[in-house]
């Protein structure tokens, strides 16, 4: 039963998106996968309002990968069967969206005041 539980989708890091993903799953004879984008279930959500999940062929597990802080060191704790939908979740996801965006925002005004476009 080859399976892969940590995949990334082009919702966070990785360079296929979910229907490509999928495919290339499907190519390599995968009988399950889990999507586990970091801090994020807009993957599947994708697949699942355009009518791509569940898929034919392979067993798509709901996940994701969730990044925690330590004083020293990342931490990534990996979440499976995930309802995407669930509102505290969702909630929390775009809490971490936000930021996320904050955050970028305030380094590109450093690099800025810095002199650089």
């Amino acid at each position: 039963m080859p399976s892969d539980l940590h995949m990334h989708t082009t919702y966070s890091d990785g360079k296929l998106t979910p229907e490509e993903l999928v495919a290339k799953a499907k190519e390599v004879g995968l009988s399950y996968m889990a999507i586990t984008d970091h801090d994020t279930v807009e993957g599947i959500s994708h697949l699942y309002e355009n009518g791509l999940y569940p898929a034919r062929g392979i067993h798509i597990i709901p996940g994701i990968e969730f990044s925690a802080h330590h004083p020293t060191r990342e931490i990534h704790i990996l979440g499976y069967n995930i309802d995407i939908y669930y509102g505290e979740l969702v909630d929390k996801l775009n809490d971490v969206t936000e930021a996320r965006w904050t955050r970028f925002s305030e380094m590109v005004e450093k690099l800025q005041n810095l002199g650089y476009e």
